[in-house]
């Protein structure tokens, strides 16, 4: 079984533009701070998601909350 992934460790290498929610386990769950196109959010969380394995844990899964249906 691996270390457990220090908090600290992954809120140090986030980017401006996500907000962290939690780390349980190696799952990382962040909010975005500001609006982007899809393909903009998916390219900054790959991203983010190749640099966390590589710096911190190779087992650390991105995860953003599921957004809200605004129209109901």
């Amino acid at each position: 079984m691996s270390k457990p992934i220090a908090q600290s460790e992954v809120l140090s290498r986030l980017p401006s533009e996500v907000e962290f929610v939690s780390l349980q386990g190696n799952r990382l769950t962040l909010r975005m701070r500001v609006d982007m196109l899809t393909a903009e959010r998916g390219h900054l969380l790959m991203e983010l998601e190749r640099r966390l394995h590589r710096e911190v844990d190779p087992e650390l899964q991105v995860v953003l909350p599921p957004m809200v249906d605004q129209n109901a």
